[in-house]
């Protein structure tokens, strides 16, 4: 760290980028989703983040979801990925 006197890390890029979505509740409920979490962690590259919370109602921020991206990868195909997190996630409208 620079504050500390020591040299800083090369900021070249690891990978591709990066694509978070946030998980939101949608519902009032004391469910913790665990098997919305784990669909969501079949996900390649992604990384789940669960806050903890013990209730949900729409709206609250839940945790969110990470996905590192490959090189190769464009928008499009994070627009895609986005997608898919949301289709777990989000109940099909009645």
């Amino acid at each position: 760290c620079a504050v500390c006197s020591l040299p800083l890390g090369s900021p070249t890029l690891k990978g591709g980028g990066a694509l978070m979505v946030n998980l939101l509740g949608f519902e009032s409920s004391d469910s913790d989703y665990s098997n919305l979490r784990q669909q969501l962690a079949q996900i390649p590259n992604a990384h789940v983040y669960w806050y903890g919370k013990t209730q949900s109602r729409p709206g609250r921020k839940l945790g969110h979801v990470t996905i590192t991206l490959q090189t190769n990868q464009t928008r499009q195909d994070a627009e895609a990925i986005a997608q898919q997190i949301e289709q777990i996630w989000y109940p099909n409208p009645a």
